[in-house]
């Protein structure tokens, strides 16, 4: 039985999202057999060491949770592209991911022990001191223009999410170098990830576990695309 199956539709809407893991995109254009699958192609999202696939239609639900979004942001969204009428069919999309963990419930203000869990990985370029306010740190993508500024305690933190540590085991060494205690940069960090999330400078997945080498052989893909010797 699925877990989340017999959440009501109202608190479904109700509900803060924040999606999990990064966008492959597509592998097969229409017509084409996607090679990951074979059915219809699918929208692919890399979820800490295994791929996951899903329709079109979830994925534009998982790529606005990108964004962090409640569910009913999700279903105004869906409604402005013309994708979805009814508020019940985006419900079995928003449980659907849920089982999967490929989106996790967010309480704004609040870090629960799954997001603790967590890696988070910083994504852009970090420009140091903001030279007209000392106090202001920056963060920018390649194109070099500050998406986000932060005070220095946060910046460091963000230097710490380097894709091996989980969300938690960040603040307790980002603690240790700006010698606070823990519970402090903890309520401290509740506060700054909404702000990462939604300028894009960090993304949330699993975190990984100790590979174990297996005995069957890779499976092997005819890939269309590929060089053939």
């Amino acid at each position: 039985m699925k877990e989340n199956s017999a959440v009501p539709h109202s608190q479904l809407l109700a509900q803060t999202y924040i999606a999990i893991g990064l966008p492959i995109g597509m592998l097969a254009a229409p017509g084409q057999e996607d090679p990951l699958n074979q059915g219809d192609p699918l929208f692919w999202i890399r979820y800490g060491d295994k791929f996951h696939g899903i329709t079109p239609l979830a994925m534009l639900v998982w790529l606005r949770a990108m964004n962090l979004a409640t569910g009913q942001e999700i279903y105004e969204y869906m409604l402005s592209n013309n994708v979805l009428e009814q508020p019940d069919l985006l419900a079995g999309l928003i449980n659907d991911l849920l089982d999967a963990g490929l989106i996790i419930p967010y309480i704004p203000g609040q870090l629960s022990g799954k997001i603790l869990s967590l890696r988070v990985i910083a994504q852009g370029l970090g420009l140091g001191i903001n030279t007209e306010n000392p106090k202001e740190f920056l963060i920018s993508h390649f194109d070099g223009q500050p998406v986000a500024g932060l005070d220095f305690a946060s910046y460091i933190l963000w230097m710490y999410f380097d894709g091996l540590r989980t969300f938690q085991q960040a603040i307790q060494d980002a603690a240790v170098f700006l010698q606070v205690e823990q519970s402090v940069l903890t309520d401290h960090a509740a506060s700054l990830l909404p702000v990462l999330i939604k300028t894009h400078s960090v993304f949330l997945d699993l975190a990984l576990k100790t590979a174990v080498p297996s005995k069957k052989p890779p499976k092997k893909f005819d890939y269309p695309f590929l060089i053939q010797p």
